[in-house]
This record gives C-alpha cells, structure tokens and sequence, in this order.
C-alpha cells in the first residue's frame, strides 16, 4: 500500500518535473533567438556599409556574391520594387507581405527585425536609402531543440527527483501508516478491555506532537469510559438489587430494557430487547397495561394476575406506568412492576386476625352472657348452681384476661415499642428454676421434668421477664400436651458464639403437615383440646417473637405420636470486665445437681405438703395469670 501512494507521488513529481523543464527550455529558446536576432543585426549592419559604396544594384549583387556563404544564414537583396535581386536560398522572387508592410512603416537606415510569418525563421531587415533592403534570416531555436540539447541532463534530474520523491513519500507513508496500525490496535485493546494501550512514538519519528495529541484523546476517552462504566455499574447494580423490577418500551411496545427481577416476575423470555412485548411475555397482557398507560397522563397504576409455574399458579403483579415523552409525542413508557403477594398476604393475615380476635372474644363473652341470664332468670336463687355458674364465669373473665394480655403481648413484641431493660441472664440457672416452678404441675399431670444447672454457666443478654415467659410457654405446653408417665427434659448447652436451649418431651407430637404453621397467631392442631385446657392460641406466637427480638432463632420437631423438641439458639453474652467477674462471681463454675440430691429435695417437697405447708396452693397451673400461649406448643402460633 506505501509502494502504490509512492509511485503516484513519483508520477506528480515527473509530470511538475516536465513541466518545469519545459518551461526552461522554452526560456532558453528565446534567449538564444534573441542572441541569433542581435548577431543577425550585427551582420545585417556590417553588410549594409559594405552596400553603401556601391553604385547601382548590381554591384551590390556583385559584393554578396563575394561574401563567404554560411548555410544556417539566409542572405537576400531586394530592389526599390520589392524584387529579388539576390538570394542564396532561392525560392522567393519577392518580398512577403509581412516584409513589405514593414518597410512601409519603418524609417530610412532602421534595421527592422522579426519573425517570419511563413517558415518561422528569425529575419532582420535593412533598407537603403533608394528604397532597396537587404534580408537576412536564420531558422530558430525552439524548446524543443533546446530540450533534446540537454536530454541526458534533464532525463538525470527528473530520475533523480523521482526517485528521492518516491523513498520520501514511501517513508513518509510508513511512518504514517505504522502510527495508524498502532492507533487501531490501541482501540482493538480499548474494545478487549485494556484501557492502559498508547500510541509508541517511534526513535527519529518528527511526529511528537500527532502522536502526543492521539494519545491526549486516547487518555480522554480511556477517562470516559471509565465515568460511563462506573456509571453503567451503578444504575445496574440499583436496577438488579431493587425489589420492583424495571420494564422500558418504546412507541411500537417494543422491549427496550427489562431487569431480571422484571423478567422472573413476569416472564418475559431472554434475550428480548428489540422484541414485542406480546411475544416476549405470555403470562401478562403487557401490551394493554403499556397501551392504556401511553393514552393517559401522569402515571398510570394497575394490578395484574400473572401465571406462575407453569400456569398452576398466579402471582398478583402491580405496574406503575410512566409514558415517556419527547417534543410532545410519546416515544415509549417505563413500568415498574412489584410483586404484591407478601402485600396480600399481610393483609388477609390481618383479616384473619381480626375474625380470630372476634371469635375468641365471643366465645367466652358468650359463655359469660348466657350463665349471666340464666342467674337473672333464678337461677341465683339457688346457691350451689349460682357459685357452679360464677365459678365458670371467673374462669370465662380470666380466660378474657389471659387472651388481653397476650394480643398486648404480641402487639408490642411485634411493634418493637417494648423498652424492658436487659441484662445479663444465666439462662441454665433460669431454666432450672423455672422447670422448678412448674414440677408440681408436671406431678398433677404425672410427667417428669429433668433439669439442672450446668457445671459451667451460659449467659445471654435479654430481658428477664421475657426470658422467663418464653420459658414458661415452651415448659407448660411440653407438660400439657404430654401423655401421662412422660417426661420433659429442659437442656441448657453453648459455645463461644450462641447458647442452645432445648426442651424436648414424650407427648402426643404433632403431625408433620401443622409444624411449618405452628407459629402462627391462633393457630392450633386441635382447637377443642387447646381451648379445654385454657390456651389463647398465642404462646408460640409470643416466644417467637422474643426469640427474634433477641436476635436469635428457634426451631421445632416433632413425631405424632412420640414427642416434640423445641431448640431456641441465642447469641451468648460477652464477658463482663475482669473486676465484675471477679465481684460476681458469673464465670465461677456451677456443679451439677445430682439424682441423689434431686430426690432428697424431692422427698424434702413431698413431706412439706404431707405437713400442709402448701394447703394454700393454687390447684390451677402457677402460670395462670402469666399469659399462656405456651400451652400452643401443639397449637401453633
């Protein structure tokens, strides 16, 4: 390719070479004729004084005869009439007109020079005073004899330009075109990803300063794509981690842009950009949503059913559509799509709630309403049915209280407006209390609680009511959903990281399909045996709750008809400074309760109610007044 731009630059130097030369040689040819005219004068003149003596013509005649003849030089005499008295190159009788129009003209003794008209020869011309003249005449030299006098001369310097034209041009154009291979592979690297390419100025290249300006851009567009691409980077990265997806068509709803959250929500196949929104997805009429939203104002809002697994299913979708204009037409429309399923079911759970709340209000409300007329009617009159009726009617009103407290319970829980202070809680020592608290009840139902304090002491941060609630919950409803002769074991273990809590016991289980639900607000595996037994259906609910209120996690298992296990996992609580641990004593170790000890203290229990220490004991499960959502352990949430 260098070759090529180098010969057409040696065939211009050649064509300026040949008209320069013809130029000079055509200003040569005239200073030559214009010497061959001033020798011709010359000569003219040397012979006209050599005429002057003579006396008629044919002396005159006589004397040319006499002069030496020169064959390049033309000698004619003419008389007064214009006849040829004499010529050596004969020819001409008489004179041309162009020769006697300029005797005509001229002045007596002036020599008169031109070119003739006819052959093109330099002529000079002088005349006699008796009106006879004498010619004299040369051919001339033209460029072109000039040019052939010098032909090796002129045929060297055209080579010779030629030549340093084509090696200069050809160099020239490699520089050029290496400058250009460099600048095209820097983009190649550009396109590949290696911003950091330059242009290399080549040892003795005079272009510094292209050079110099090619990577001056280069370093501007490198500073450009970066901005763009961290900018790119950011509007995909908010695009892909928002929860709503993004959906952007133009005038002929055609796809221009769809998030992948917006392609899993509403289907919409890969690779669809430039595609039609009615073929690229199946599962929403997207063509009417973005057409109704281009024929209105503002921002235009509807909510769809689209298919979900394959078609077994729908998901309710919401659009907030924005049409989007340019000089006052609409060129396209941005879509917001969101999947409202959580929206929905928060809002039948609340309903759910709701008619749950109303219908245990009503039962014992109920209760209480008819065993209140039936004592209007007269039946108070009868003293022992009048205390049966208000012993059901307490029981009715502390069933009320206890479900109170619990929706209060758990509206606070939920709402994070619970301020109890925490604190440190060694919670195998509050374990094993409360597993103490709840032994008697256990020995009414004929179950067996195991629990003891840990040789080493596990902490955890909290509030020591709640703890205590939680505790009670999971123990009581271990214990009431128990079979008689079962047990309930209370297990406290941790590590450096969290603290496992796990209360197992050999009750009735609970079936596999109600444990993903158990935790719900009022729900129960059955409902009459829950009820009977004075549960809200809100003690799961609650411990769960606590659970997550103190970052920590709890998990059930179960096998109908062979017991259930609750593990509750907390975060463990830091060390105390030095000197508290040495004042309190908490890292102090704890030794385990043996059976021995556990049956003296037993039998210590046993003998106080034989002696009527504990005549005064309530006969109803010590945590009455305590909300009792625990006995949900079998209910659910």
């Amino acid at each position: 390719m260098s070759s090529r731009v180098a010969v057409k630059a040696a065939l211009l130097a050649l064509a300026f070479m040949l008209v320069i030369l013809g130029i000079s040689a055509y200003s040569l040819s005239v200073d030559r004729n214009n010497e061959l005219t001033d020798s011709l004068a010359f000569g003219c003149a040397v012979a006209s004084e050599l005429l002057e003596s003579a006396e008629d013509d044919a002396q005159r005649v006589a004397i040319l005869e006499t002069l030496p003849e020169d064959a390049r030089m033309g000698l004619a005499y003419f008389d007064a009439g214009g006849a040829s008295l004499y010529d050596n190159r004969p020819g001409r009788e008489h004179m041309t007109a162009q020769e006697t129009d300029l005797l005509a003209r001229a002045q007596e003794g002036e020599v008169i020079r031109y070119t003739s008209d006819a052959d093109g020869s330099l002529c000079v011309l002088s005349t006699f005073p008796d009106g006879s003249a004498l010619r004299m005449s040369r051919s001339g030299v033209t460029a072109f004899t000039v040019f052939k006098e010098r032909l090796l001369i002129y045929t060297l310097i055209v080579l010779g330009v030629c030549v340093m034209v084509f090696f200069l041009v050809y160099l020239y154009d490699m520089r050029r075109r290496s400058i250009i291979r460099q600048v095209t592979d820097v983009l190649t690297d550009f396109s590949d990803g290696r911003y950091d390419a330059r242009v290399q100025l080549q040892h003795g290249s005079d272009l510094r300063e292209e050079v110099e300006g090619i990577n001056l851009v280069i370093e501007q567009i490198e500073q450009r794509v970066f901005r763009q691409r961290s900018r790119d980077h950011a509007i995909s990265v908010i695009m892909n981690q928002m929860q709503s997806g993004i959906i952007v068509v133009d005038a002929k709803m055609h796809i221009l842009l769809v998030t992948p959250v917006a392609r899993k929500l509403t289907g919409i196949a890969p690779n669809s950009e430039g595609v039609a929104v009615s073929e690229a997805c199946k599962n929403v009429n997207l063509e009417g949503v973005f057409g109704e939203a281009m024929r209105r104002e503002g921002v235009y809002t509807n909510e769809v059913a689209a298919r979900t697994a394959v078609g077994r299913g729908h998901r309710p979708l919401r659009f907030y559509v924005s049409p989007m204009r340019q000089d006052g037409k609409v060129v396209g429309a941005l879509a917001m799509v969101e999947d409202i399923t959580e929206l929905r079911r928060l809002e039948q759970v609340r309903t759910d709630f709701v008619a749950n709340v109303s219908h245990e209000l009503k039962t014992p409300l109920t209760s209480i309403k008819g065993f209140v007329e039936t004592l209007l009617d007269g039946a108070i009159n009868n003293p022992p049915m009048a205390e049966k009726f208000l012993k059901i009617i307490m029981l009715e009103a502390e069933r009320l209280t206890r479900l109170i407290n619990d929706i209060l319970s758990i509206s606070k829980l939920e709402s994070g407006m619970t301020d109890a202070p925490t604190e440190r809680i060694q919670l195998d020592k509050m374990a094993f209390e409360v597993a103490d608290m709840l032994r008697i009840h256990a020995e009414e139902k004929q179950v067996t609680i195991n629990a003891h304090r840990n040789k080493k002491p596990v902490y955890i941060v909290g509030n020591p009511d709640h703890v205590e609630q939680m505790l009670i919950n999971l123990i009581e409803n271990a214990i009431k959903y128990n079979k008689p002769g079962g047990s309930v074991t209370v297990h406290v273990f941790g590590n450096d990281r969290e603290a496992n809590l796990t209360i197992s016991d050999t009750g009735i289980g609970i079936p596999e399909e109600h444990l993903p639900r158990l935790f719900e607000r009022f729900y129960r595996v059955d409902k009459g045996r829950s009820r009977s037994m004075g549960g809200t259906g809100l003690g799961l609910a609650i411990v769960k709750h606590i659970v997550r209120g103190m970052n920590g996690e709890i998990e059930v298992h179960s096998k109908f008809g062979e017991g259930t296990e609750f593990l509750v996992t907390l975060p463990i609580a830091p060390l105390p400074p030095p000197e508290e641990r040495d004042e309190g004593g908490e890292t102090a170790e704890v030794m385990d309760i043996t059976d021995e000890e556990r049956s003296q203290e037993q039998r210590e229990r046993d003998e106080s109610r034989r002696r009527g220490i504990h005549e005064d004991a309530p006969s109803d499960p010590p945590s009455a007044d305590k909300p009792d959502a625990a006995a949900e352990a079998k209910e659910g949430e």
